[in-house]
């Protein structure tokens, strides 16, 4: 997680008038443990993903295509079920919209 280290004198943070400082710096702390629980959340997702794209045959050869990833692969593979059914590329497309 980054820290955040902003005016960590104890003196000037008793102030009164520092108390928009300590709650922005307590909010912006919440933000970035909510970040950070949704990166690793994301990462455990992608991860799963990519457990059942393995069972898929061609699916390590479409992510091999610059520019698709795993996300992106999961959502055109559950819209166009199985590709091998498409005799061409375009048709894929149409099916998609």
């Amino acid at each position: 997680m980054l820290e955040l280290n902003v005016l960590n004198y104890s003196f000037h943070l008793q102030n009164p008038v520092w108390a928009p400082l300590r709650r922005s710096k307590l909010h912006l702390g919440q933000l970035l443990e909510e970040f950070d629980l949704a990166q690793r959340q994301l990462e455990q997702i992608e991860h799963d993903l990519r457990l059942i794209l393995v069972r898929i045959p061609y699916a390590q050869k479409l992510l091999e295509i610059r520019g698709i990833h795993v996300t992106n692969l999961v959502g055109v593979l559950g819209e166009a079920d199985d590709l091998s059914g498409y005799s061409t590329v375009m048709l894929c497309f149409v099916m998609l919209g």
